[in-house]
């Protein structure tokens, strides 16, 4: 019995960290998650929050991750300061993590359109596991199911650890063009829940980048809304796992959609399991400071539908900044819209 308990909690613990670290499909909703360099690119404060749940179908406690941060631009001393908060739970287990880091960028203008910035992220991780969720094969009676009997093992109640956590980014943009990379897990942190094992979390790299291509003339175009395309693309990379985003997003304002896809077909494979997993459709809304957005993945990997699938929320809010206090080069250097 111990031999299935090790497997299980080995199991479960790599899919929390190994495999694949809490994802968004609206990444560039939660820009601070995305990337730490993205702290202070706006001029004055904005705060951002996302919700996200997935595999509804499955019958069990569904996975769930949520965010929140704020960021603020320092301009005098060209940096951008900012807190994230990331809490993630999944299965009936409750195996679940809570991430608190504070981050800072510094900013160097190039030339008069172009901005560099590199951000650090101190983190600390606290992650828990309810033992007495789990249940063994040994619990389980032929013709009548689950029984709830003792499965022979000492793993009463709640198991609790932290470690702390840091990352890394840099990001390049100009009036329509952005480009990042972003180094997380730099420390490699032991997620074990016991004292004598080693789950040591490998660092995951990500490339992302993404281009606004403004529509001036037209039958769609008007002076007071914004009609412009944005490609976008994230592809991520942790130890052999790897995975790219890639799609569009429409913005008349101030309506948004979009549409996605997330896999590698054709490209790699693993155990022979073709490399995709959704295709995602975004509808929002973007004025006057607000943003909100809703997406749904549709799951095309083996999962299917009874996966049920992914729904996911954001809201953003950018604080008005006074055009008195912005310096003059700030007016050809608008930030990278999401």
């Amino acid at each position: 019995m111990m031999k299935y308990f090790t497997s299980l909690l080995l199991l479960m613990t790599t899919v929390l960290g190994l495999s694949q670290d809490p994802q968004y499909s609206q990444f560039y909703a939660s820009p601070l998650y995305l990337n730490p360099a993205f702290a202070g690119v706006n001029l004055g404060f904005r705060a951002h929050s996302i919700y996200r749940t997935q595999w509804t179908g499955i019958p069990s406690r569904p996975f769930t991750t949520f965010s929140l941060s704020v960021d603020h631009e320092m301009e005098k001393i060209h940096s951008g300061v900012g807190v994230l908060v990331t809490r993630d739970r999944a299965g009936t287990s409750k195996l679940s993590y809570t991430n608190v880091s504070a981050i800072y960028s510094y900013n160097l203008h190039i030339h008069d359109k172009w901005v560099a910035l590199a951000g650090l992220q101190a983190g600390y991780t606290r992650f828990s596991l309810d033992y007495s969720q789990l249940k063994f094969r040994s619990q389980f009676d032929p013709e009548e199911g689950f029984t709830g009997s003792s499965s022979g093992e000492n793993v009463a109640g709640a198991v609790k650890a932290g470690v702390p956590d840091f990352s890394s980014g840099l990001l390049l943009y100009n009036k329509n063009f952005w480009m990042g990379t972003t180094a997380h897990h730099i420390n490699r942190p032991n997620y074990s829940f016991g004292s004598n094992s080693d789950v040591t979390i490998p660092m995951r790299f990500s490339v992302q980048s993404g281009f606004k291509f403004k529509v001036t003339k037209g039958r769609f175009t008007h002076k007071q809304k914004e009609f412009s395309f944005s490609p976008a693309i994230l592809y991520r990379s942790e130890e052999k796992f790897d995975q790219l985003d890639v799609g569009m997003y429409v913005n008349y304002n101030p309506i948004v959609t979009g549409l996605w896809f997330r896999g590698l077909p054709g490209i790699k494979k693993y155990d022979n399991i073709r490399n995709y997993d959704a295709i995602v459709f975004l509808i929002g809304f973007h004025q006057d400071g607000l943003t909100i957005g809703y997406t749904y993945d549709i799951t095309i990997s083996k999962l299917g539908g009874r996966s049920g699938g992914a729904h996911e929320i954001s809201v953003g809010y950018e604080f008005a900044y006074p055009e008195k206090k912005r310096k003059k080069y700030t007016k050809f250097l608008p930030c990278p819209q999401f």
